[in-house]
């Protein structure tokens, strides 16, 4: 018997792997038809294995009135890969849970934390958060890859003479780097590329970041990552940060006015600070920090450039964009990120000004 089930694990085991692989939507989509509430669990296990075999960056569990969507983001786009029954979803809600050693709270509670799915020798790190909609908890997870090659600057495919302005800029050695974009246009990929080209080219310097979570392990920089639960804030960190010394900080992202006072102070004090920002464009950027209560005069004195990036994908070759099984009928494969580089050293702009930024 205890063989015979083994079998059994194996070949489901292979089956999941096999219709992950597949991208065929659907072949997923029949095999979640014949399972039943009592084999959730092969389902929580096989949105793993969608994540790790899409290469997705982001995983959501959308649940609905009647029936709870499974989607994937992959090449900043985000795709339906198949549907289950709502009726299903406490008892898949509560599995998942367990999987991700989150606490057993009832639905309703906002609740985030981290899982390590075992994968033959890449374990595969998701951050993993619950928020609760209207018609239930929905489930995000982002894919964290600490031992993944870290990009640098000349792989990021920027213009020659705007990478030669940006690096004249990180070169300054003081002031604010903005790097700002909607989310997943691979703002804390150019931060670490970034912060790898200062090690390289300036010098022994004391480098140190405050992030949430700390995404990727840099070797000889002090990395702080955030923990509320401990009083550890982005601001609280950033205090004591200061407090030892540093010539170069990075924070993962702004959030809110404390910690972009923060920022901007450090900035003023000769610091260069290099810290990413949700915002559409340049303008967008300086109008929201704006927002948060930095004058005219304080944005103008302490950011030295703003680097904007947005994500277009790159056609299929193989299909040049009418959609194959190669590209899982998205006609498109991988991305390319498109730069533009605001320089500030007169002072912020009028808002008609700096509309449309020049590249530079």
């Amino acid at each position: 018997m205890f063989v015979s089930r083994r079998l059994a694990a194996a070949k489901t085991h292979d089956l999941m792997i096999g219709l992950a692989r597949s991208h065929r939507r659907e072949d997923i989509q029949n095999w979640v038809y014949r399972l039943g509430n009592q084999d959730v669990e092969k389902l929580v296990e096989f949105c793993f294995y969608l994540t790790i075999f899409q290469r997705a960056s982001d995983l959501h569990i959308k649940p609905n009135e009647k029936e709870v969507v499974v989607l994937t983001r992959k090449a900043g786009v985000l795709s339906e890969q198949f549907s289950f029954s709502a009726s299903w979803y406490p008892n898949f809600l509560r599995l998942m849970k367990q999987r991700c050693n989150l606490p057993p709270h009832p639905s309703g509670t906002i609740l985030e934390g981290r899982v390590v799915f075992p994968f033959e020798q890449q374990p595969l790190s998701l951050r993993v958060s619950i928020v609760p909609t209207l018609f239930g908890d929905k489930i995000v997870f982002r894919v964290l890859n600490h031992h993944k090659t870290l990009m640098t600057l000349d792989e990021l495919g920027m213009d020659a003479n705007l990478q030669e302005r940006y690096e004249e800029v990180l070169s300054g050695q003081n002031g604010v780097v903005l790097l700002c974009g909607s989310a997943g246009s691979g703002k804390t990929t150019t931060l670490y590329a970034s912060l790898l080209w200062l090690f390289h080219h300036a010098g022994k310097q004391n480098i140190a970041t405050v992030e949430d979570p700390v995404e990727y392990v840099i070797e000889n920089v002090n990395q702080t990552q955030v923990n509320s639960n401990s009083g550890v804030s982005f601001a609280n960190a950033i205090r004591a940060i200061l407090r030892q010394d540093p010539n170069i900080l990075a924070i993962g992202e702004i959030r809110d006015p404390e910690t972009a006072r923060v920022a901007l102070q450090a900035g003023l004090a000769g610091h260069l600070v290099l810290t990413t920002f949700h915002a559409g464009n340049p303008v967008h950027a300086i109008a929201r920090l704006k927002e948060f209560g930095a004058s005219s005069e304080t944005l103008s004195m302490s950011i030295a450039a703003i680097l904007h990036q947005r994500l277009t994908g790159k056609s299929c070759r193989e299909c040049r964009g009418a959609g194959c099984d190669g590209c899982g009928g998205r006609g498109r494969v991988g991305l390319s990120a498109q730069f533009d580089l605001l320089l500030l050293p007169d002072g912020i702009p009028e808002e008609e000004e700096i509309e449309s930024p020049a590249a530079v």
